[in-house]
């Protein structure tokens, strides 16, 4: 039984569902391959299945480079932030969403304290379950300690 007949991509486009293969959603656009839970009495012959056929490999690169932006980063690119970034340019698709961002204490007197190059990760059962980061950068360190704090 096929309980999705549309689905949102990594893109956000919407795209039809031909059906499930190898425990995966595939689409007819065929551009991404929609990860769904896994029973953890399936989960060990689920990984060799996806290490032996290149599954994760074929599902990672189905996601490909975001083309556009997708939500706002006013936050990411203000001028105090920029020297915390590792890639601190918009080309690099690797700046943090206002919505979705980590935020540290703020210092006093420091308006953009707060500020860690970090976002939120939804699992498939919690909101905010994740953090994605870049490692810390020599002058991001205590930042970092703080946010893991």
């Amino acid at each position: 039984m096929l309980l999705y007949e549309w689905v949102l991509n990594s893109h956000n486009f919407c795209s039809k569902v031909n059906g499930v293969l190898n425990g995966l959603i595939t689409t007819e656009s065929k551009d991404f391959l929609f990860s769904r839970p896994i029973k953890t009495s399936y989960l060990g012959t689920y990984i060799k299945q996806m290490e032996t056929e290149d599954g994760f490999k074929s599902e990672f690169e189905s996601l490909g480079a975001p083309t556009k932006q997708l939500q706002p980063w006013n936050i990411a690119t203000l001028p105090e932030n920029i020297p915390k970034h590792r890639y601190p340019t918009a080309e690099d698709n690797l700046l943090c969403y206002d919505k979705t961002r980590v935020t540290i204490v703020k210092e006093p007197g420091k308006p953009c304290s707060d500020f860690i190059m970090a976002n939120w990760v939804d699992s498939y059962a919690e909101r905010r379950r994740y953090i994605a980061t870049q490692g810390p950068m020599e002058s991001t360190v205590e930042e970092f300690f703080k946010m893991v704090r």
